[in-house]
């Protein structure tokens, strides 16, 4: 237990030291600020991710919900992210741009949903893939590699294209929201 604590602990000073660095570069690029900046509020902001990225993986531990129930799958665990993103994209447009928090933004809310939705078609794709967990725990990953590229079945190579699509997606949104 303590090993895993200590783990979780340094993963949490690493998502904090990379959200800072990361919202003090996108704070200097669009602002014109400092490259690591000295406002409190990005340090802040960097905790505030941190946490938000831990807490749900420390709660998983309870077992409240059993993730295999379509309600979960496909009503709680998307409305969740959705939820997520939303803070999480209010909190850099606060940290970056100075806009005020929890701005109903269109470019927000979209993406938001487009994450959310994102949840969804993971899980539908989990529903049909042929694939089966448990057997494969100790495979590395060049077997993974050798399987699922150098001889992609046509499903892997749809699914290749529908997350290709996703981070295009979502890429566009980012653009998107910078141009307003």
């Amino acid at each position: 237990m303590r090993i895993n604590m200590r783990k979780s602990l340094l993963y949490l000073v690493n998502i904090i030291l990379i959200s800072y660095v990361l919202i003090s570069l996108l704070r200097s690029w669009a602002i014109g600020e400092r490259i690591l900046s000295m406002d409190l509020k990005v340090f802040l902001i960097s905790v505030m991710i941190a946490v938000s990225i831990l807490v749900p993986e420390w709660l998983k531990n309870l077992k409240f919900v059993n993730e295999r129930q379509a309600v979960y799958r496909f009503f709680l665990h998307p409305l969740g992210m959705m939820v997520f993103t939303y803070i999480l994209t209010s909190l850099f447009r606060f940290a970056v741009f100075g806009d005020s928090l929890f701005n109903p933004r269109v470019e927000t809310v979209s993406f938001s949903i487009a994450a959310g939705l994102f949840i969804i078609v993971e899980a539908k794709i989990d529903d049909l893939s042929p694939g089966k967990p448990e057997e494969e725990a100790d495979k590395t990953k060049g077997d993974y590699r050798e399987k699922f590229l150098k001889n992609a079945t046509p499903f892997h190579k749809l699914m290749i294209l529908v997350y290709g699509l996703c981070v295009l997606a979502l890429v566009l949104l980012f653009i998107f929201m910078k141009s307003r």
